[in-house]
């Protein structure tokens, strides 16, 4: 999968975490909707499939977690 078609589906993956998670982790998904899928790769970047372009999504979203300090980083 190539940059442009992870831009293109980046919204669809946030709204797939959006359907199982609980209500409490919803602000930091809603700093995910926020950020511009386009700062995320660079047009050389490259996804072997697409379950690794959702990889990096919940990657992010698990950052997001642990900035707010919703879940522990031990």
């Amino acid at each position: 999968m190539d940059s442009i078609t992870f831009i293109a589906n980046y919204p669809r993956y946030v709204d797939e975490l959006e359907n199982v998670i609980r209500l409490e982790f919803r602000s930091s998904l809603d700093q995910l909707r926020n950020l511009d899928p386009h700062d995320l790769v660079t047009p050389e970047s490259w996804f072997p499939d697409e379950l690794a372009a959702r990889g990096l999504v919940l990657v992010l979203f698990l950052n997001e977690l642990k900035k707010s300090k919703t879940i522990s980083s031990k």
